[in-house]
């Protein structure tokens, strides 16, 4: 009896050794540690042969031991999830049973890759649902699809469909320009369109596609062969240029097409007679070398901004257009004045530039020489630059007030009392027909009156003048002033916005024939006949309130 109740205590002991093993050795399990000896009391031969099956068809069930650890029951979710089972992670004779019949299933050629699947595979995971992009609709696919659409509150269909796949880019381009403007106010790099890592071309690509726009004058940060946001808008602005689609991937296409046209598209005389006809325009490109020189691409950028387009320094078949070069940058036949827009009717003569001022050296008081006849000016930002304040309080006028009272009677604009106007005044004897151009710019949104002509005599506010309020934006009006009286010639019909801080090249033009004309950009708004003034001393500008720069001052005359 004593020897059958200590057998019995000596089992019961073994059996309840085998859960306190199996608990003591799973953490060493899970950490793929040999198993002790004790670990052999917990061995299940069903666990053993799902984890040799689960290794065979690819899920890592860590070496076969027997044991239910944590990455064998991994292994077992996923292989129920991708199969459509029940995710229990736990092991058992049916699912040994299925591991069996799928093993010994024969398997079907894998479909290829769909590229609409793959993108929209890598949109859902750039948005934080796991998924892997392989361009084939799996489960995992259909579960990110549904956690997505029950996320966004879209109908939880779970299925794949080219809306959805619009609906899931639009989030994801969203989600990377709120990343890139986080990145950007926190100063750290952002390194641009590389959704979790994919590139849409090789690093060789991707680097040959930066130095060919580099090279043509389209901004890139550096050569390195990552895709960045610059290289993405340089591409969007390369194809802008030549009328591709707009897609902003570098790719080995593009990078051909970039190879192949270099010859053409970089020839030397080519470029010489890009920098010719800028600099006849008065768009300093330096002296012509047929080499695309930072000089060059700025003058190309100012060129591109005063005609409508991205101001960037590349050439582009609408740049050699307008510069009055074909398509293989050869010169079309053309009167002397290059820089003349179309004109209605005829009665043009050509033009020569007498004298002209970029204000590039600082100085305005040199080469050519102009005048202050009144307030202050200063050379900011390579411009010439006068500000005269709006009018405030009420006191007695004193000489400067009275000034302006001659003024705003003789030249019909508006001069405030205790506002003295700023006088600058450029001599240049000339007669009858000419050319007076010039780019102007004002404070964004602030108030401000100017005045600017052909003068004669001792009086800068004469001759044909052109008078603007940004305060009044529907009109610019020219007058005829002559003995301090003035006669109305003309007003724009249309609206003209000259306060909005950018830059605006105005142009007044007289022919022999007394036809004059006024250009707003590359616009012509004012149209009229007067042959009451014939001879004239010089320009003037004359600002009679808020901040104006004027910048590429030129005076042409008649042959």
């Amino acid at each position: 009896m004593r020897l059958a109740l200590l057998g019995l205590a000596v089992l019961l002991s073994v059996c309840g050794a085998v859960p306190l093993a199996e608990a003591a050795v799973r953490p060493l399990m899970d950490r793929g540690s040999s198993p002790p000896a004790l670990a052999r009391v917990a061995h299940n031969s069903t666990i053993y042969d799902i984890q040799q099956a689960l290794n065979a068809a690819g899920y890592d069930a860590g070496t076969p031991d027997g044991l239910t650890g944590r990455r064998t029951r991994l292994a077992i979710q996923a292989y129920q999830r991708d199969h459509n089972l029940l995710e229990t992670g736990e092991p058992s004779d049916a699912l040994l049973e299925h591991l069996r019949r799928a093993a010994a299933t024969p398997r079907q050629p894998q479909p290829a890759a769909d590229p609409a699947v793959q993108a929209l595979q890598e949109d859902l995971d750039y948005l934080g649902y796991s998924v892997d992009a392989t361009g084939q609709l799996d489960a995992r696919t259909f579960a990110a699809i549904r956690d997505y659409q029950r996320d966004r509150r879209l109908l939880v269909t779970g299925e794949y469909h080219p809306a959805l796949a619009e609906h899931v880019r639009k989030a994801a381009d969203d989600e990377e320009l709120r990343r890139q403007q986080s990145s950007a106010s926190s100063d750290r790099p952002w390194r641009g369109r590389e959704r979790h890592g994919r590139r849409p071309a090789d690093r060789p690509t991707i680097a040959a596609v930066q130095q060919q726009l580099r090279q043509r004058g389209y901004p890139v940060d550096t050569i390195d062969g990552d895709w960045d946001r610059a290289t993405e808008i340089a591409i969007r602005n390369y194809q802008l240029d030549y009328g591709l689609p707009e897609t902003g991937r570098p790719d080995a296409a593009l990078a051909q097409r970039l190879r192949e046209s270099n010859a053409d598209d970089l020839s030397r005389r080519r470029i010489f007679n890009v920098q010719q006809a800028l600099n006849e325009r008065r768009y300093n490109a330096g002296r012509p070398d047929g080499a695309l020189g930072p000089a060059t691409q700025r003058a190309i950028a100012e060129f591109r901004r005063d005609n409508g387009m991205t101001p960037i320094g590349a050439l582009a078949p609408a740049v050699l257009a307008k510069l009055g070069l074909d398509a293989a940058g050869e010169p079309l036949p053309r009167s002397r004045d290059r820089d003349r827009p179309p004109r209605r009717g005829g009665g043009h003569g050509d033009f020569t530039v007498r004298l002209s001022d970029g204000f590039d050296d600082g100085d305005y008081s040199r080469d050519p020489a102009w005048y202050i006849a009144g307030g202050r000016f200063d050379v900011r930002d390579r411009a010439l630059f006068s500000s005269v304040p709006p009018a405030s309080g009420h006191r007695k006028p004193d000489a400067g007030e009275l000034l302006g009272d001659v003024l705003g009677q003789a030249l019909g604009v508006r001069v405030e009392k205790a506002s003295d106007p700023a006088i600058a005044v450029l001599p240049a004897p000339f007669e009858a027909a000419f050319r007076i151009r010039l780019r102007l710019r004002s404070a964004n949104g602030r108030e401000g009156s100017i005045n600017f002509g052909a003068y004669n005599g001792r009086d800068a506010g004469s001759g044909y003048r052109i008078t603007a309020e940004t305060i009044k934006r529907d009109s610019l009006k020219l007058w005829a002033v002559e003995g301090g009286k003035s006669r109305l010639l003309a007003t724009t019909r249309q609206p003209i916005r000259i306060d909005d801080g950018d830059w605006h090249r105005l142009t007044l033009e007289r022919q022999r024939d007394g036809d004059i004309r006024v250009i707003f950009d590359r616009d012509e708004v004012l149209s009229v006949r007067d042959r009451s003034l014939w001879r004239f001393s010089g320009l003037s500008f004359i600002n009679t309130r808020g901040d104006w720069w004027i910048d590429d001052v030129s005076l042409s005359t008649a042959d």
